[in-house]
């Protein structure tokens, strides 16, 4: 899919061994553009002490119990539940398991841009699991946005990359679709986390990290 797309250090991660997506597309509230997605190969001029199988086993990790990584696995490892009553119609995913499933991929905000063929198959793979060819989502110059309930109304500056930064690829997605009319937000969704509720971020530049094995013993990493 889009060969023009993979990084030239992943690109042997993706022949034949991934479950097959068809193309989906998020569209965005906004009509600007991003700066692209993120090259893998360039994080080694950024942070040149990180540990490289580290950030491979990451890219490469499906699954471990109740976690997932929705840019790996296929669709039919997972299951679809509409959520009544709801005014609009709203779904989530469960595991197999019929459990809550823990989806990694990055008010408390997290704002970020997915790595470029990564993003396309998160994208696939909701857009399949979910049966739609388009989502909306809060996604605004290629950077999407996960995020608990807010507290309140507050401006911030989008600390969002720009054009010249040179570890994006420059180029615009085919699973991103630009919209110019402004949509109304829809009510708080009970499922998502409250603002005051404790999210830990975990500096792993220089662990070597395992998810297969350490995601439940995510508190022992600095």
């Amino acid at each position: 899919m889009h060969k023009h797309l993979q990084d030239y250090v992943l690109k042997k991660y993706y022949v034949d061994t991934l479950p097959r997506l068809r193309l989906g597309c998020i569209v965005s509230w906004s009509g600007q553009e991003g700066s692209g997605m993120v090259k893998f190969a360039d994080w080694g001029k950024k942070c040149p002490n990180m540990k490289f199988m580290s950030c491979i086993s990451i890219i490469k990790f499906r699954s471990s119990g109740r976690y997932i990584n929705l840019c790996r696995i296929s669709p039919l490892d997972v299951l679809v539940k509409e959520i009544v009553p709801s005014s609009v119609p709203k779904y989530h995913l469960y595991g197999l398991d019929r459990r809550h499933i823990i989806c990694l991929a990055p008010k408390k905000l997290i704002r970020g841009v997915y790595h470029s063929q990564e993003w396309e198959r998160f994208v696939g793979f909701i857009c399949t699991a979910f049966d739609q060819e388009e989502l909306e989502a809060q996604l605004y110059q290629d950077a999407i946005e996960f995020s608990t309930r807010p507290a309140s109304s507050q401006g911030a500056s989008s600390g969002l990359p720009t054009k010249a930064e040179s570890m994006y690829t420059n180029t615009s997605s085919p699973s991103i679709k630009l919209k110019r009319t402004f949509v109304q937000a829809t009510p708080a969704d009970p499922f998502v986390l409250a603002c005051e509720d404790t999210i830990p971020v975990y500096d792993c530049r220089a662990v070597a990290v395992n998810f297969n094995t350490d995601l439940d013993r995510l508190n022992t990493y600095p």
